[in-house]
C-alpha cells in the first residue's frame, strides 16, 4: 500500500532537472538607467550601455565594515587583472588605527541581500593610504566570477561615465548597486591629484545618490569598464560632483 501511493505523489516533488531549468530561466539583471538618465544618452549610447553598466553592477561589491568605514559600509569592484580577480575599495574604508582588515568575506548582489552570504575570501594585498587605495585578491574565483577592466578610452572632458555603488548601504529594489549616469567636468586637484571630476545629471542641479557607503565603487564608461574608484561628492555653486582616483592611478 505505502509503496503505490509513494509512486502517485513523486510527480508532485519538482526533480533536481526542473529546479535548474527554473534556475536558467531566471531573467537577466537589467541595467535600470532611469528615464532622467536616459536623456543623458544617445540612442547608440544607451545600447552600449545596457550591457556595460550591467557588468559593472554585477561586479560591485558591498562591504560591511563596521570598525572601519564612515557609516559601517563600503563599496568595491572587482577587477580582472591576467588570471587573478583583485577587488579595489578606499584604504579609508578597510584600514583602521590597528591596519588593515587582513581578510574580507565577498558576496556578489543579487536579488537575494546578497551581504548575508559570503561566497568568496579576499585576502590583503596592500594598500596606500596616501592614493587612499586597497587591493585584496580572492580566493578560488569562478570562471563566471564577474569582474571588469580598465578603461582603454581618453579620459577628457566630455566622456560620459557611470558612477555604482552603494550610498548608504541601499542598492536599488533587484538587490543591486545604484549607478548614476554623467560627463566627465574635468581634472580637479582639489578632489585628488589628477583626480576626475564627473557632474553628475548632466552636470549639476540634481543630488547625486552618492553617500557614505558610495566609497571605494567604481566609476566607469558606457562599456563597463573602470575609469576611475568614486571616493567622495563635492557641491558648490548649485552642482554636484563625485571625485574619483584615475584609473591610471589604479593601475599603478
Amino acid at each position: 500500500m505505502l509503496l503505490p501511493l509513494l509512486l502517485a505523489l513523486l510527480p508532485l516533488f519538482p526533480s533536481d532537472a526542473c529546479l535548474a531549468q527554473e534556475k536558467k530561466e531566471k531573467p537577466p539583471v537589467q541595467a535600470k538607467i532611469s528615464e532622467e538618465d536616459r536623456k543623458l544618452l544617445t540612442e547608440e549610447e544607451r545600447k552600449r550601455a545596457e550591457s556595460g553598466i550591467q557588468k559593472a553592477r554585477r561586479a560591485c561589491v558591498r562591504l560591511d565594515l563596521p570598525n572601519t568605514a564612515p557609516g559601517g559600509v563600503g563599496s568595491s569592484v572587482i577587477v580582472k587583472s591576467g588570471e587573478r580577480y583583485v577587488l579595489i575599495t578606499n584604504a579609508h574604508c578597510v584600514v583602521g588605527k590597528s591596519g588593515p582588515i587582513r581578510e574580507l568575506d565577498v558576496a556578489l548582489p543579487g536579488d537575494e541581500i546578497p551581504w548575508k552570504e559570503a561566497l568568496f575570501k579576499a585576502r590583503f594585498l596592500k594598500a596606500d593610504r596616501a592614493k587612499d587605495l586597497a587591493f585584496y585578491e580572492l580566493r578560488d574565483p569562478k570562471p563566471s566570477t564577474p569582474a571588469i577592466e580598465l578603461t582603454k578610452e581618453e579620459i577628457k572632458t566630455g566622456l560620459t561615465v557611470v558612477t555604482v555603488g552603494w550610498p548608504w548601504g541601499r542598492g536599488m529594489e533587484d538587490g543591486y548597486p545604484v549607478i548614476d549616469v554623467g560627463k566627465v567636468a574635468g581634472i580637479d586637484d582639489t578632489i585628488w591629484v589628477g583626480g576626475i571630476a564627473v557632474g553628475v545629471k548632466g552636470g549639476g542641479g540634481e543630488k547625486v545618490n552618492f553617500g557614505p557607503g558610495s566609497s571605494g565603487g567604481p566609476l566607469v564608461d558606457l562599456d563597463g569598464n573602470l575609469v576611475g574608484i568614486d571616493v567622495k561628492a563635492r557641491s558648490g555653486e548649485g552642482k554636484h560632483f563625485v571625485g574619483a582616483i584615475p584609473a591610471a592611478t589604479v593601475k599603478e
